[in-house]
């Protein structure tokens, strides 16, 4: 079921630890005593791909330390490009580093990400920052509304990703555009396929979610619930309650993480076995749905999150009710139900 076109995107696009796509240290030649004398750039071209990728590749390594400090390294690392004053059509290498600058949470000038990465991967199709920058390019494409140019963008960068935590972050970020088209089955597929090959707690816990998602908007809730538990049984770090947390992760639109929220308190909810334990979890899922619902009436899975609602307010009466019997019976001094 293909969601309306007139409408907003409204299936989250979890943009995932884009710094699990790592660039390794460069191992190009440097460049000839010719090729110096004739490219006076050379070597400043060579010595900031050199620094910039050594940034880059610490910022996969500094996620297990502390969530926020992978940004603070590209940023610094693509700061150096910036401020190096290379020109940008000298080398496309350079234009794919660009491309990644613009799409960074502190920059975010994803028309011109777009168009640049786009340009540079039309030049160098075979360079070995090309997975990356299709994954950057289909980051730019989600933050613009375009799941399909997104989904074709990871589509490349599955074709030139091999390793196994990077390609269940890329997996993972296909199955969000394809949830975004309306592609139950195929986001399905692309969760469990990254289940398979993700080894980190985030990108497992996050897979877990997404699946979660698309079970519940394929009509199987008792399967989407039992998702939803394993994704919320997953500490990603000490800091964080849960992976839909992390600084890494948006959604398209912004609300869409209600959505997220609220099937996670309802698989809460439900592993409750004191009824006012249960009560709070069922009132934080109807808070979120409600928000998802006052953020956009009109959003393509409205209608499942009304139902949802719903039966929510029917649960909670009868577990008012049960509540309401229990404290009467303490009140007269008999056991409660």
């Amino acid at each position: 079921m293909g969601a309306p076109r007139s409408a907003p995107v409204s299936v989250a696009a979890l943009a995932l630890l884009a710094s699990t796509l790592c660039v390794a240290p460069s191992l190009r030649a440097q460049p000839t005593w010719w090729a110096r004398a004739r490219e006076p750039r050379a070597v400043q071209t060579q010595a900031l791909l050199v620094a910039v990728e050594g940034m880059l590749a610490r910022a996969s390594v500094a996620a297990s330390v502390d969530p926020a400090l992978p940004r603070r390294f590209t940023l610094a690392g693509l700061a150096l490009l910036h401020l190096g004053r290379v020109e940008r059509e000298g080398d496309p290498r350079l234009a794919f580093f660009l491309g990644e600058l613009l799409v960074d949470r502190e920059v975010e000038r994803w028309g011109e990400a777009r168009r640049v990465l786009t340009a540079a991967l039309a030049r160098e199709p075979e360079a070995p920052e090309a997975a990356r920058a299709w994954f950057n390019l289909a980051i730019a494409c989600d933050k613009l509304g375009d799941p399909g140019c997104a989904r074709d963008a990871y589509d490349a960068a599955l074709e030139l990703t091999w390793e196994p935590e990077a390609r269940a972050n890329v997996l993972l970020n296909r199955g969000e555009a394809h949830m975004t088209l309306g592609q139950l089955e195929a986001a399905l597929a692309d969760y469990r396929a990254a289940l398979t090959v993700a080894r980190s707690p985030a990108l497992v816990a996050l897979a877990y979610y997404g699946l979660g998602v698309a079970l519940e908007r394929s009509g199987d809730l008792p399967a989407a619930l039992r998702a939803m538990s394993a994704g919320n049984a997953i500490r990603v770090h000490p800091s964080i309650d849960s992976a839909l947390d992390l600084p890494s992760v948006f959604f398209i639109p912004p609300y869409e993480v209600h959505y997220y929220r609220a099937l996670a308190a309802l698989a809460q909810a439900r592993l409750q076995e004191q009824p006012e334990a249960r009560r709070q979890g069922l009132e934080q899922a109807a808070r979120h749905w409600s928000r998802y619902l006052e953020a956009d009436a009109a959003a393509p899975w409205a209608g499942h999150a009304r139902a949802r609602r719903r039966a929510l307010a029917r649960e909670l009466r009868a577990l008012e009710r049960r509540l309401g019997r229990g404290a009467r019976a303490r009140q007269a001094g008999a056991p409660a139900p």
